[in-house]
């Protein structure tokens, strides 16, 4: 799999809440050494045996299906059923339900969950279960029913097998032809991580090192509006109260807040100027089929038919900061072929 927006998107996170930006000086300007210069140590850049399984994992992961199956439930199963709860014979209220949706097992929301396990397709049974003293409805705490369960249908996670045919047959996921086999899989993943970890740990040594020579304090007080009104909405939509109430309840203050919004618009110019600002030194750019790519990706994510799609629903900041986290994965790709590792 290709350096994906994931890591760009982490990096410039406060992006999510700007308007685009058009030029390398929209933001200010900074001073920056000798990129071209830049020594990290191996150590910094290290690749463990775990984070090479973990990367493999991600690619099986990504091949997961749902399934829908005919044979018994297992453990973690989704299942389409219908049951009747009766007490000595009689249903009660709230104990009956048709094409009800649960899971099978510890994560499943009904009390009967792991009574489920090994109940085939179609079949019916009865099963007994008493109810806590302390249960929600108290017309039923403490007492025991019987439930008739009929599994309607089971659908399952199937998780590929890790396989050279697998690997073959997916090397578009993967990005690279030339990875055929199971253990080209593991020689790409630790390449790719290690080139992951040498592009930015350079981006963050000439990060800390550069110098804002001036911030565009427009543009700053612009980003903090905006930010500072999603948040308004945010808190009043999720928790029915405004943002004072908010951090007063969490023990902060609006002083606090500013400071830290500040802080991070700030950082973040910091970052988008160093971008643009190798960038253009280095003449480095993205390709409409990187665009396509990353479209695609996030299609893929959330559910849209096609990159298409996703495009027409998104807004123009998000496209913007799409091409921005392009642009980024661009530099550290860069600064990844020409930093020495000592």
């Amino acid at each position: 799999m290709k350096k994906t927006a994931c890591i760009a998107l982490s990096s410039l996170a406060c992006a999510t809440f700007l308007v685009g930006c058009t030029n390398s000086n929209s933001y200010g300007t900074i001073e920056v050494g000798n990129y071209k210069n830049i020594t990290v140590s191996a150590d910094e850049v290290a690749v463990t045996d775990e984070e090479v399984e973990a990367y493999v994992n991600s690619f099986v992961q990504s091949l997961t299906k749902q399934e829908s199956v005919t044979d018994f439930v297992q453990d973690g199963d989704t299942l389409n059923i219908d049951y009747v709860g009766k007490i000595d014979g009689i249903a009660f209220e709230n104990g009956s339900a048709t094409g009800a949706t649960t899971t099978a097992g510890e994560n499943g929301n009904l009390l009967f969950k792991n009574d489920l396990i090994g109940m085939a397709y179609g079949e019916t049974k009865d099963v007994e279960v008493t109810f806590p003293e302390d249960y929600s409805l108290s017309d039923v705490a403490g007492k025991t029913a019987i439930f008739t369960i009929t599994i309607n249908s089971i659908t399952r996670t199937v998780v590929p097998e890790l396989t050279d045919e697998l690997v073959a047959e997916n090397t578009d996921l993967i990005g690279d032809d030339s990875v055929k086999t199971v253990n080209d899989l593991y020689t790409f993943a630790r390449n790719e991580l290690e080139m992951s970890y040498k592009g930015t740990t350079a981006f963050n040594k000439l990060l800390e090192e550069a110098t804002v020579k001036k911030y565009n304090e427009e543009k700053v007080s612009e980003m903090i509006n905006n930010f500072t009104e999603y948040q308004e909405s945010y808190y009043q939509y999720t928790y029915g109260v405004d943002l004072a109430t908010y951090l007063e309840a969490i023990g902060s203050s609006e002083e606090e807040f500013n400071e830290n919004i500040d802080s991070s618009v700030r950082d973040y110019f910091k970052q988008y100027m160093l971008v643009h600002y190798i960038a253009d030194k280095e003449h480095i750019t993205y390709s409409e089929e990187d665009y396509q790519n990353i479209l695609q990706q996030y299609a893929d994510t959330y559910g849209y038919e096609s990159a298409e799609a996703f495009e027409e629903s998104s807004t123009e900041e998000d496209l913007d900061n799409f091409k921005a986290t392009l642009l980024y994965q661009q530099v550290v790709e860069y600064l990844a072929d020409i930093v020495t590792v000592e």
